[in-house]
């Protein structure tokens, strides 16, 4: 028997999983991309791939510290 193809688009397979409702992995990451976006004004049009990594390894940097000052503050206040 032959199969014939199917009339809807290839979907890969991370997107599946991220339209998933039950997942949570995309809304986290976009969640953290949207912060350093909007934040810290992050726009990577660099000349070199190692520019531009060190310009995204800053920008995760100080959003990681920003995340441990909020979390320090939260436990200090109880």
């Amino acid at each position: 028997m032959v199969r014939e193809r199917s009339h809807l688009p290839f979907v890969p397979r991370v997107d599946l999983l991220c339209r998933d409702p039950d997942q949570a992995c995309c809304p986290r990451l976009e969640h953290v991309f949207a912060h350093q976006k909007n934040r810290y004004g992050l726009f990577i049009r660099t000349v070199g791939i190692a520019r531009a990594q060190a310009k995204l390894t800053l920008a995760n940097l100080t959003y990681n510290f920003d995340r441990l000052i909020f979390h320090q503050r939260s436990a200090a206040t109880g």
